[in-house]
């Protein structure tokens, strides 16, 4: 008996099937075997299923997508879907810029007869603020059930702190970026240096001011997503709460923390002489 078949045929051995080891021997010999003592192989015989090329190669290739850290970049990936919104509309809103500037320069009075700029047949793909309002109303219910009744300005400060800001409506007070600075909008997106929003039309602090006639960017008309970063800038937050309406001020530098981080942080009351009141 060749010894590389001990272990098999002691188990074999225990058998009830096997009468002597003559018939163990045997059977270990030809084992693998189609018609006797050769060389041992594995014999494989179809059953059913689809046997094409083509298929097979679908095959290998799925099992080769499938593995983690390799189909990471999949787009069908909720996150990279949503990179890939972001990333398509900032572009279309600048070809649109482009596109308009054109028009302008062949017809001078072309969006002086109009009420909105969204009635042009090339701003029909253009993201409205109207879409949003929705979710800024669940926002508020969201931020009214996280608040409760409490009055207490600190204990309102800290579960804000913790809360999360996509939904709500934010308007830069103080920003580097001199553009940037009255854009009010709705919160899409946050990550940790920025807030992706969702401004209107036509709508910003030259509204507020006492002019006739206010004259808007091509960039203001037509609203749209804006990217602010949190560095150097302040935002502030209107809150109605049951008993009255309190405004906070938000500094952007102290706020770049991914929003999944702020929501299990626990943020204590303490002294900063960097800010000025």
């Amino acid at each position: 008996m060749d010894r590389k078949h001990t272990v098999e045929h002691l188990l074999l051995s225990r058998s009830s099937k096997f009468q002597d080891d003559g018939e163990i021997s045997k059977l270990l010999e030809s084992r693998y075997s189609l018609t006797g003592s050769q060389k041992s192989y594995l014999s494989l015989k179809a059953t059913e299923g689809t046997h094409g090329k083509k298929h097979n190669q679908r095959l290998i290739m799925t099992a080769i997508q499938l593995p983690g850290k390799q189909n990471r970049f999949s787009p069908t990936k909720t996150k990279n879907e949503f990179k890939s919104f972001i990333a398509d509309n900032l572009k279309y809103q600048n070809r649109l810029i482009r596109q308009l500037q054109l028009k302008l320069k062949k017809d001078p009075n072309l969006l002086n007869n109009l009420n909105d700029i969204a009635e042009l047949r090339i701003c029909k793909n253009l993201i409205r603020y109207e879409d949003y309002v929705e979710m800024n109303r669940l926002w508020k219910g969201y931020i009214q059930e996280i608040l409760g009744t409490t009055n207490h300005i600190p204990t309102m400060v800290s579960k804000l702190s913790s809360s999360e800001l996509i939904g709500s409506e934010l308007e830069v007070i103080q920003s580097r970026c001199i553009n940037n600075t009255g854009t009010k909008g709705i919160v899409i997106w946050e990550s940790q240096h920025n807030f992706v929003m969702v401004v209107p039309r036509k709508a910003n602090w030259k509204s507020d001011i006492s002019t006739i006639k206010p004259e808007f960017t091509l960039r203001e008309r037509i609203g749209g997503l804006r990217v602010i970063s949190k560095r150097n800038t302040n935002f502030r937050l209107h809150l109605e709460t049951e008993e009255s309406s309190i405004t906070f001020e938000i500094i952007g530098n102290r706020l770049m923390i991914r929003s999944t981080d702020r929501a299990t942080r626990r943020f204590k009351n303490h002294s900063v002489k960097d800010i000025d009141v």
